[in-house]
């Protein structure tokens, strides 16, 4: 009996028949329920908007809206509360509305106290099995995007893939992912169509992704007021109230949580003439929502030790140019040439900054070579000339260790091949060689020659450039040759 399983279960019994609503409250009563009496649909409606019930028992006919329009309603805005119809009318045509509004039963009058409690066992085993298959659904979707994550080593990586499966299961448009970064919420990801925001955009005040990350709720911006099916279990915003992207018709905002302090939000928008969010989405995007949360935590444990190792090894070259005066600076120099023809070449962002990396670490393979090879004045013997040429592998091996400068580790191996393939340490021919490859080497080089060495002093600029032209095609790329050409003629020695 519903007494012994949930003593505390609510019950609301709604009829225009005074009679009739203390018969089925009381035999409720005796089952263990808190009973709610209310004569209109409209106060039923009123009653669940302040308190939620396990259980409504309605006549069909009642003044005002009718019980099948009730029924219908609750359905719609208060989808964990059963309902059962009771009707004077057994017509087949009852029945089939009775079915179409949601109704778990319908008890035909008159009936007995065993038919009414029989009817609400139905009912709350019904409503135990749904939230089963509920959360079997969340447990089942958050295993599969484990898995995916699982497959992804870049924790980032790893988050954007929870939010396109946000936006896919929430039947969505789209899709935002804001995240605190030096204390400022900056939309690291944006859905299909967000106009108002780019990748890497710090969000302003008044926009819904900032007050999510603010509040300590989750957040529906919709204009349909009380009328909307998560009204009264979610905080509500009207259009007046906050930014979205324009054509915005709703959104569903939750703030993350890292298991110490709000990091920032996600939220999942329609546009145009979609239909309003359910209860389902809200509880799909509450699990994906904890679990960005702990992604974003890993991804911010992550750069931490990414940033860590890659401070570790830029000391390491740093503390090896200064050793030497004759190369102190050099690889920042050659970064700073590296990124200019980067410019002028119009690399995308990405190549640029993986160039940019790799130049200022191309060296660091030195560490392993002795102080007296490194600075000898005099010509080298063919086993200290067979000890520098290995430092471009030994560079790459301090790379090997971290996924995350993987792409920077070629650069670095291959900053000595030449265009002919009669470079070291692999002896690659041009087109075995990527064009960032091809930019450092002759950045090294121009460096090199514009530097004073033990064994000679720095070549002029022009002077440099002809040994560039002069390499063209056989240590050079023609092309990378033109662009530090063009870059001199425009910034002068200063490339």
């Amino acid at each position: 009996m519903p007494s012994d399983a949930a003593p505390e279960l609510r019950a609301i019994v709604a009829d225009d028949d005074p009679t009739m609503r203390e018969l089925v409250g009381d035999a409720l009563t005796r089952s263990g329920f808190r009973v709610i009496p209310a004569s209109t649909g409209e106060r039923v409606l009123a009653v669940l908007r302040d308190q939620p019930a396990e259980l409504l028992v309605t006549d069909v006919r009642m003044p005002g809206m009718n019980g099948l329009d009730l029924v219908q309603s609750v359905r719609e805005l208060f989808p964990s509360t059963s309902c059962i119809l009771i009707t004077g009318d057994t017509s087949l045509e009852t029945a089939r509305g009775a079915a179409r509004t949601g109704a778990v039963d319908y008890l035909p009058k008159p009936f007995t106290e065993q038919d009414l409690l029989k009817a609400v066992q139905f009912a709350l085993r019904r409503r135990d099995e749904d939230r089963a298959r509920s959360r079997e659904q969340e447990l089942s979707e958050l295993f599969r995007l484990s898995q995916d994550a699982r497959q992804v080593e870049d924790p980032w990586e790893m988050l954007r893939v929870t939010t396109t499966t946000a936006v896919s299961q929430t039947g969505s448009d789209i899709a935002y992912l804001g995240v605190v970064r030096d204390g400022k919420l900056v939309a690291f990801s944006v859905g299909e169509g967000a106009g108002d925001m780019a990748g890497d955009t710090e969000v302003s005040d008044g926009h819904l992704l900032r007050l999510a990350a603010e509040s300590e709720t989750p957040i529906l911006y919709t204009a349909l007021g009380d009328g909307h099916p998560l009204s009264g279990g979610v905080r509500q915003v009207a259009p007046r109230e906050a930014r979205t992207a324009p054509g915005m018709a709703e959104a569903l905002a939750f703030p993350l949580w890292d298991g110490i302090r709000n990091c920032g939000a996600v939220m999942v928008g329609r546009f145009g003439d979609a239909e309003p969010f359910a209860r389902g989405d809200f509880q799909l995007l509450s699990v994906l929502s904890a679990q960005c949360g702990l992604l974003l935590r890993n991804a911010n444990l992550v750069e931490s030790l990414q940033r860590a190792y890659l401070g570790t090894v830029q000391a390491m070259a740093r503390t090896l140019e200064a050793r030497d005066p004759y190369t102190h600076g050099h690889s920042q120099r050659v970064a700073s040439i590296c990124r200019h023809v980067a410019e002028h070449l119009g690399l995308s962002p990405g190549d640029a900054e993986t160039l940019e990396l790799a130049a200022g670490l191309h060296d660091v393979g030195k560490v392993a070579i002795p102080d007296a090879v490194l600075h000898k004045p005099g010509s080298l013997t063919a086993e200290e000339w067979s000890a520098v040429r290995m430092h471009p592998v030994i560079g790459a091996e301090v790379l090997t260790p971290a996924p995350f400068l993987q792409d920077a580790l070629p650069l670095v191996l291959h900053h000595h091949e030449r265009y002919d393939g009669k470079g070291y340490p692999d002896g690659l021919m041009s087109s075995q060689l990527s064009d960032l490859t091809h930019i450092i080497m002759a950045a090294d080089a121009y460096d090199a020659m514009t530097s004073n060495r033990p064994y000679r002093a720095a070549l002029t600029t022009e002077q440099a450039l002809s040994e560039l032209e002069a390499g063209r095609g056989a240590q050079f790329s023609p092309a990378v040759v033109d662009a530090m050409q063009e870059l001199v003629d425009r910034l002068g020695a200063g490339v």
